[in-house]
């Protein structure tokens, strides 16, 4: 995958920010829900500069969301 490096920077950016409970994974889906699913167009230095720029709260809040809609439907 070739967003895989900027995937892992900014998983280790958040670390170092105090979100722990990070993954590329996780960083993917809110990117990929949140920004892309409705982009036309996209490129790949587009996807690359929203992974490196996109706030890392606004990631971890996005996670804390699906995480927390997870536990309401269980």
């Amino acid at each position: 995958n070739r967003l895989l490096p900027a995937l892992r920077s900014k998983k280790e950016q958040m670390v170092r920010e105090k979100y722990i409970y990070t993954t590329e994974v996780k960083i993917w889906e809110v990117l990929y829900n949140y920004k892309w699913k409705s982009a036309s167009k996209l490129m790949l230095s587009d996807m690359v500069d929203d992974i490196l720029n996109t706030d890392s709260f606004y990631i971890y809040e996005r996670i804390r969301g699906v995480k927390n809609e997870e536990n309401i439907s269980q």
